[in-house]
């Protein structure tokens, strides 16, 4: 049985898909080096159909320190605006 996780509005990804995508991110931030918008990453790891997935994959891993991922806010942006890097 194949696990599901849902992701976006009406969209169901497998749990494979969802760490195969959070490992592209993470791989992508450590070789990047310099911070950069959920919409950067998206496109630059060939995912920017999956803007969303990635945006809640980031949100997780920066809340979580365990991982390393750090979110840069400016005053006055929404939380679409941040950066991240490793």
């Amino acid at each position: 049985m194949i696990a599901l996780c849902w992701i976006g509005i009406g969209r169901a990804q497998s749990t494979d898909a969802i760490i195969s995508l959070q490992h592209k991110i993470v791989d992508h931030l450590k070789a990047h080096g310099e911070a950069l918008t959920v919409e950067e990453i998206a496109g630059q790891i060939g995912a920017p159909e999956d803007v969303e997935s990635v945006f809640k994959i980031l949100r997780h891993l920066s809340a979580n320190k365990d991982h390393g991922i750090k979110r840069k806010t400016t005053e006055g942006a929404t939380v679409f605006d941040a950066k991240y890097s490793k």
